[in-house]
């Protein structure tokens, strides 16, 4: 029960209190209740805009130690991973890896919405 918009509300909220993972979950029980071919279709975009912008936080974050430590930005992401600032090397929701954009930030090719408060990230 409650107005469809709710769902989407809800994980927003959770993703720009710095919790996807519980935004993730959220979206993810809904999906297994859902019948209806266009509200299912809503559902996992929004599963895929918080997959992606949880791990660009991530990369971000650890683009952000390497730099300080080393005095200079990454080459990519596997030297993030070879440096132990990511535990292994992310992939987007549709299997493709994140790179490192020339502005120093992470990027990826798919589109998606900016669910984070206070980015100024855009795809």
């Amino acid at each position: 029960g409650g107005p469809p918009y709710l769902q989407f509300l809800v994980s927003r909220l959770y993703t720009s209190a710095g919790d996807p993972a519980t935004a993730m979950q959220f979206i993810s029980a809904r999906l297994k209740n859902e019948e209806t071919p266009q509200v299912r279709a809503d559902l996992e975009k929004r599963l895929s805009d918080i997959w992606i912008n949880r791990d660009l936080a991530l990369i971000d974050a650890a683009i952000a130690t390497y730099t300080e430590r080393n005095r200079r930005a990454p080459k990519n992401v596997r030297t993030l991973v070879d440096a132990g600032l990511l535990a292994s090397l992310p992939h987007d929701p549709k299997g493709g890896e994140y790179r490192i954009f020339s502005d120093g930030r992470a990027g990826t090719d798919l589109p998606y919405e900016v669910l984070q408060l206070n980015k100024t990230r855009g795809g």
